[in-house]
Parts: structure tokens; C-alpha cells; sequence
């Protein structure tokens, strides 16, 4: 089994959503040597969309999920403060907001103090999304049917790498023109952004549109974990105050952008 490079740094807090445990889409495997990798960070956030709730009638649930629940649950019991946020996928534990158990807190969001004392708004990104409050059986649907993109496109990756061909993906094709379609209407980042801003916040960092990123809206920190039933990405913060958006495919941890909080 690979293993992440080593380095100087120590990771302080760890910050993923939209993992989708109880579906075939989630890539658990990737997940759970992800998790078994990290050390023991001060700090989990899990930013919603964690256990699929609106797909577990497929019944589908591997030892893999189980494993990486109970990685959860060892990193909890080595003394890693764990933030169940939830989303909209796991909407029904809403109902246990600021509910613990041990170390592990159930929340709506939570607000976060950086290295650098910027203070950052977690919430998973649901809340903002104006086209699935409107239209939640279309949320339904689009879920469904997400699912099912990702399971052709596997297939499309495979006949393309076996013809010697570039990667290229269905899905994320599919659900980026979708959301871009979506945030014309509803300035998803936008309103988010100003929402926060007003309150006091130096950033938000969400989940929810699969979409990871990190970028500077007009002197305020957006900050989207991504998801890992296909981009296999998290946010990361390092003890040197260092904010990086990582991407675990074929579980090798690689840097895609960074926040260099000294020169913020």
C-alpha cells in the first residue's frame, strides 16, 4: 500500500465532505487509506453529505464504509476533536444538532479559529443552494442520477485508458455545466461570501456543489472541500498555518492550491 510522503509539517486539522458513504459512488477505499494516513490532527471537520441517507434504500454498504467509520472513530478515541456538520444528504440528523458523544459533536456549522486567527465559517453549502431548497424531489433525482453518471463514466475511463487515451470525465462534465447552469440563477459562492462577510468572517469553507476549491472573492477566503466520490479531495491545514486544498486520487496526497495565510 502507498503511503503519503513525510515531511516537516504536522497536519493540525482536516477538513472533508460530501463523502457519501452508503452509495457505490463513494470511494471508500481511497477515503480510508486517506484516514489511516493523516497522523492524529488536532481536528476533524466533516462537512456534511458523510452518510447518504437519501440513497441507503439501495442498501448498499461495505466493510469499506464500516472501515472508515471506525477510522473515524479511532482518530476520535486518539484525541481528535471530530464536527459532524451536517448536509443535505444527512439532513435527517439535523434533528440531533449540538448533540455529543465523546469527542465527536453534531452541528449545523461551526466557526474556526486559523493559525493565523482568521476566522473561518464552516457550513456545508445546502443552506444557500436556493434551486434544491425549491425543488427537493429534483434534488432527489439529481442525486440518482449523479450516481449513475459516475458508474459510465468508470466505464468510459476504462475503454479510454485501455485506447491509450486522456482521462476525461463524464460526470464531472455533467455536474459542472449542471451547477454552472445553476449558479447563474442563484450566485451560489456569491451570496454565500457576502452572507459571512457581513457577519464578521475572514472565509467560509463548505461542501456541497463537488466542486473543490480555494480562492480570494474581493479580499474574502472561499473554500470548498470537494467531495470524494470522484475528485477525492480535502482541506487541509498544516502547523506552519499553511491552508492547502489536497486531491488523495490513487492515494498519493498532491497540493492543488494553496492559502498562504502569512501574506493574506
Amino acid at each position: 500500500m502507498a503511503s503519503i510522503p513525510k515531511n516537516d509539517r504536522v497536519i493540525k486539522t482536516v477538513f472533508i465532505s460530501d463523502l457519501h458513504l452508503g452509495t457505490k459512488a463513494c470511494k471508500a477505499d481511497q477515503l480510508l487509506h486517506f484516514l489511516k494516513n493523516i497522523g492524529t490532527p488536532k481536528t476533524l471537520y466533516l462537512v456534511g453529505d458523510i452518510i447518504d441517507l437519501w440513497r441507503m434504500r439501495s442498501h448498499f454498504w461495505t466493510q469499506k464504509h464500516n472501515d472508515v467509520i471506525q477510522q473515524i472513530l479511532a482518530l476520535s478515541k486518539k484525541g481528535t476533536r471530530i464536527y459532524y456538520i451536517t448536509g443535505n444528504h444527512d439532513e435527517y440528523l439535523r434533528e440531533f444538532k449540538n448533540f455529543s458523544f465523546g469527542d465527536i459533536t453534531v452541528c449545523d456549522e461551526a466557526a474556526y479559529v486559523s493559525y493565523y486567527e482568521n476566522t473561518i465559517k464552516i457550513i456545508h453549502g445546502d443552506q444557500f443552494d436556493s434551486f434544491l431548497k425549491s425543488w427537493v424531489v429534483t434534488g432527489h433525482l439529481g442525486a440518482w442520477f449523479y450516481e449513475k453518471s459516475l458508474r459510465l463514466s468508470n466505464i468510459i475511463s476504462w475503454v479510454r485508458r485501455h485506447l491509450g487515451l486522456k482521462y476525461w470525465s463524464l460526470s464531472r462534465f455533467i455536474q459542472e455545466k449542471a451547477t454552472r447552469a445553476t449558479k447563474v440563477v442563484q450566485n451560489f459562492e456569491t451570496i454565500m461570501v457576502d452572507t459571512y462577510r457581513e457577519q464578521g468572517y475572514n472565509a467560509v469553507l463548505c461542501g456541497h456543489d463537488h466542486i473543490p476549491n480555494i480562492k480570494n472573492i474581493n479580499g474574502f477566503m472561499y473554500l470548498n472541500c470537494g467531495d470524494w466520490t470522484e475528485n477525492c479531495t480535502a482541506i487541509i491545514e498544516y502547523d506552519d498555518g499553511n491552508i492547502e486544498l489536497i486531491s488523495h486520487l490513487n492515494k498519493k496526497m498532491v497540493a492543488l492550491k494553496i492559502w498562504n495565510q502569512s501574506r493574506y
